[in-house]
Formats: C-alpha cells, structure tokens, sequence
C-alpha cells in the first residue's frame, strides 16, 4: 500500500518557518509562495528554491528600471499615475529581497526623468524608509540610482514608489531573518519520524492587512472591539481606501476628506431594502426623511414636516406662523440668461385614453413676458386638448383676462362687473346683463338680431320710432300678435272688413253686412246720432232719398246760420252779400208755402 508522505507546509502568503518548526536538515514548503525551506547545519532557515524570477541572491544585483504607459499587466492599472514602472522590463513585479544582499535601482534611462524611485512603508507613500537606501544622479541621465542594502531588520515587506506621483510601482518582499516579532503556531507530530501539519505552519503574523496583497477570510471577522478604518479616498474614481463589492467594483463606499460617498457605478439600480427607511442628522437630533412600508414618505426641513404621501396623494404642509403663512409649492426656473416668453414651469394633468396610452389632457404654464428688470411681467396661460390636440383657451396678465382661439363665456348665476368693456363703462346696479353683441353699443340699433331673455318692460316709457318710421311686430311663421291677451289675425283681411272676436281672444276680419243684429250697419241704424265734431263733407253733400227734406231745427233759440259766402240755389243762381238773408228768407218761405 501506498503511503502519501506529506511535507510540513502553510498556504499563506509569506510564512516561513522558524528554527523551532524544523530540526536539522528538515524540510517545509510554503505552497501559496510556491518555496522551499530548510533548516541548515548553522542553526539557519535558508529558502532551498522558490518560484520568483525577481529573487535576487547575489551580493549585489543591478535592476535597471524604465518608465512607460500603463496596461492592464500592471497591479494598479487605472489608478494613480497612467506611467508605471518597469523592472527589467516586466511592469511593477513583486520583487523578492534577500537580507544581507544590495539592490541598485539603475535610473539612468531617459523615460526616468521625474520619476525619483524611493521606498515607503506603504502604498500611499504615508512614511518614507530611508535606512540603507542611498541615491545618485539625477533620474534619467547617466550614473542615475537609488540603492537599498537588505537587513535581518528591513521590514518584511517595501513599497517601491516615485516620490512625484501615485502608484508607479509596486512591493517587495525582503524574508528578514529577524522572527523575533512574529508568533508561531505549534505543530502537530504525526505518526512517522516526518513533522506536518495538514492545514499550514504558521511562522509569522502578518502584522497589518496591507501587508497581504490577497486576503482571504476563511470564517467570520471578528473585530474584536476594534473599527475598520478607511483612510480618505484620493479622488473618486479610484479604488484606494475604499469598500468595494462588486467583481468590476462596481459599488463603491468611500471619504474623500470633505464628504461622504456611495459610488454606484453598475447597470443596475441601487436598493435599499428596509420596512422603514429614515435619515436623520449627525447628531440625531432631526429627522429629514423617512418612509415607511405601505405608508407615508415624509420630507422634512429643519425638524418639522413639509411634504407626506397618502393614499390618495400628496400633502404641501407648513406651520401656521402667520395670517399670510401657508403652504409654498415653487417651480423654479434658475436660468442666468432669461428671456421674454421663456417658460417658468408647468402643471400637467395626465391620463390614459381607452386604448391604453398615457395623455396629458390639460396644462397650465406660467411664463415670462417681459425679462426687464424693474417692470418685470408675467403671464399665466391655459392649455386643453380638444379633438385630440392642444388649444391655447385662456392667457391671463396682471391687467387682462384673454378667452383665446373662439373659447365662449358662459355664466351660471349672478356674476358682479365693473370697470369697461371696449371703453364703456358698465353701470351699476343689480340685474342680469346679456351680451349678444359688441358691448360698446348704444342702442338696440346696434344690434342685427337682438333677443329677449326675458319679458320686455317699458317701466312707464314707450316704444316709439324716429324719422316717421313704422313700427313692425312681425311673428315668424304661424305665430300671431296678441295684445293684450287679444290674438290678431295673421293675415290682412278684405277692404271695408272690420274686426270681430270669437269671445275667447281670438280676432278675425269680417264683413259689416255679417254682423246683423251684432251692431249699428248704417247711421240711418241710429235714431240720434250726435257728432263729436265739424261734420266735414270734403267733395261730397248732403241729400235726400224718395224727394224727402233735409230739416234742420235748431233747438230752442237757436238759428241756422249759414256762412258769409253766398247761397247758391237749385237753379244755379248765388245769392251773395246783404241779401242772402233776404234771399234765404224767400226761399224758406217759398218753401213753407
């Protein structure tokens, strides 16, 4: 049967064993820095092989650095400098340092000018380590050098930087010999003569996590106590003292030494999950949001409530401080250039049809009209969609209310005017007041097609016409004209037609002759007849029918008098003058005989 022999080993990143893990001439292997270890007959742990190309053992070793622009090979690509360092041409590699050897820094290429190559104990160059390291020249020309000779007391790990700029290099590894400052772990002895552990062989602590380029957590960190600090971030881009989460870093948490970061960088959205969300001051004095599941989202400003959600809306609030306080929804247009017609903001009423689409149904639009400094305007202006598109209806100033493009006005109940309209004044009063044409008339004349709203009354004046015109009261159609409750006929009737009623109001022409027994036909029908006037003959006389007499008897003392202008008798002959009387005589006489 086959027996697996296994090595006394460790898998994390610069673990050495020490003399008391290893007897004279006994092996171990750190598997993560791929090396070998044995310990010589001197009592010494020497590395017996390892895996860096960079290890240098020699006495002294020449580096010759160059400069050039970064790529995706160099361990702080896209952070820092965009030029790095090359060591014997590999960009920035982990350099593996032997105690007790010399490492010259050759600088005297050209790409090395401004480029000073210097040593710190840190990536963010926090505390430079200047014991044994000497420089000559200037980088760049000829000779140029910075040198470090290698110490049982060099820390166990050197970030090799330029003094000008930000993260051009990388660190190096110097496996000091001094262990005095590191604890060791006891290792278990197995059942052959070969000591081993199967998880790791721990020779050294790391004393800060900067020290382990690649950490890994094998259980739960326990902070024991202590804070994660974070120094603050360079700029924001970068990924130097920051949380990161993310394979592309996506996430970022980080202080650039003035405020507070949360870098969200991905495709996606950032979310907060919690059934209450609330965030409030430093201090924890005041409250300036919160949100609660399946309720309110409040804002507020300095302590006090401005805007909650409900379940219908929202809610402006303020406190009642004054008669003139109240809530304040401003919609401002901060623009250092404004202009006449600019808009200032805009309320939209939003819906869907019945197909399903989002449309805006109405808006509301203040705007400036005049820019002018010291007589600044503005306006107010209404828009509402008719037919499936937008219509201006209403554009209000501080002196003018306009009704736009055909929009009518209609009033229900009583509506108090004053002022003018078309520079007439309107009078005062109660009353309704019916416009049917242009306002600034003076008459009914003025309007074509005047209508009643309601019954005319005169008020004790009559309806008279100018310049001997008629006045017509004309119905349309088979209507009729009643006066009075009387209803007059709609058509003329016949000449000598009079008219008669019916009794119930209705009057219609007839003739005289169908009126018997209804009334007087003829004046022989009036047996004393009186005048209530001169009888005027005009061209017609008086006579007799059947040779009967034409009397005329003056009652009581009374006389027939004729005029002054003569008689004239049946023969043709005129008596005139004087003897008129003496001829009237005569023929009265003649006639009496």
């Amino acid at each position: 049967m086959a027996v697996d022999i296994k090595l006394k080993r460790s898998h994390t990143h610069s673990n050495i064993p020490t003399t008391s893990d290893l007897a004279e001439g006994e092996f171990a292997v750190n598997t993560y820095d791929r090396k070998l270890y044995m310990r010589d007959g001197s009592n010494e742990i020497v590395t017996v092989s390892n895996h860096y190309a960079t290890d240098y053992e020699s006495a002294t070793k020449i580096l010759y650095v160059t400069v050039a622009t970064s790529t995706t090979d160099h361990p702080y690509h896209g952070t820092g400098s965009s030029n790095k360092y090359k060591i014997n041409g590999i960009f920035s590699p982990y350099l593996h340092l032997i105690p007790r050897n010399t490492y010259r820094f050759d600088q005297s290429d050209s790409s090395n000018s401004g480029h000073p190559l210097r040593f710190y104990l840190d990536v963010n160059k926090g505390t430079a380590y200047t014991t044994g390291v000497t420089t000559n020249g200037t980088p760049g020309s000829a000779g140029a050098y910075t040198q470090i000779v290698v110490s049982d007391t060099t820390p166990s790990v050197l970030h090799y930087q330029c003094s000008a700029h930000a993260n051009m290099g990388w660190a190096a590894f110097t496996n000091t010999r001094n262990l005095t400052n590191f604890d060791t772990d006891d290792l278990s002895e197995g059942s052959s003569n070969l000591y081993y552990t199967d998880a790791r062989a721990q020779a050294v602590s790391i004393n800060n996590v900067v020290e382990d380029t690649t950490p890994q957590l094998g259980g739960n960190l326990d902070n024991n106590g202590n804070n994660i600090s974070f120094g603050d971030a360079s700029d924001q881009v970068g990924t130097d003292n920051s949380l990161l989460f993310g394979a592309s870093a996506d996430l970022k948490i980080f202080h650039d030494g003035t405020k507070s970061v949360i870098n969200d960088s991905g495709t996606g959205k950032l979310l907060v999950r919690s059934n209450q969300f609330q965030v409030n001051n430093a201090n924890n004095t005041e409250t300036m949001i919160k949100a609660t599941q399946n309720g309110a989202v409040q804002l507020w400003h300095n302590n006090a409530q401005k805007l909650v959600t409900t379940s219908t809306g929202i809610q402006v609030l303020s406190e009642d401080t004054s008669s003139s306080a109240g809530p304040l929804v401003v919609l401002h247009r901060d623009s250092s250039s404004p202009a006449d017609a600019d808009y200032l903001g805009q309320l939209q009423f939003k819906g869907k049809d019945d197909g399903g689409a989002d449309e805006i149904y109405a808006k509301v639009t203040g705007k400036i009209s005049d820019a002018s400094a010291g007589t600044e305007d503005g306006l107010i202006e209404t828009a509402i969609k008719g037919n499936g598109s937008f219509t201006i209806v209403s554009r209000q100033r501080s002196d003018e209310l306009q009704l736009l493009n055909g929009v009518g006005l209609s009033v229900a109940g009583n509506t108090t005017l004053s002022g003018t309209l078309n520079g007439h004044t309107i009078p005062s009063g109660t009353g309704t007041l019916a416009l049917t044409s242009d306002i600034g008339s003076t008459d009914v004349s003025g309007d074509s097609t005047p209508q009643l709203g309601g019954d005319l009354d005169v008020n004790g004046n009559a309806i008279v016409s100018a310049s001997n015109g008629n006045i017509a009261i004309t119905p349309n159609g088979s209507g009729s004209v009643i006066i009075d409750g009387l209803s007059h006929p709609q058509a003329d009737g016949n000449a000598g037609q009079v008219l008669k009623t019916d009794g119930s109001g209705q009057l219609a022409f007839a003739s005289v002759s169908s009126l018997a027994g209804a009334g007087i036909q003829n004046v022989s029908d009036d047996s004393s007849p009186q005048l209530g006037g001169n009888l005027d003959l005009v061209t017609h006389s008086i006579v007799s029918t059947s040779n009967r007499n034409i009397t005329l008897a003056p009652n009581g003392s009374g006389k027939v008098v004729v005029g002054t202008n003569g008689i004239q008798f049946g023969d043709g002959t005129t008596q005139t003058s004087a003897g008129a009387s003496q001829g009237f005589a005569i023929a009265m006489g003649v006639a009496l005989g």
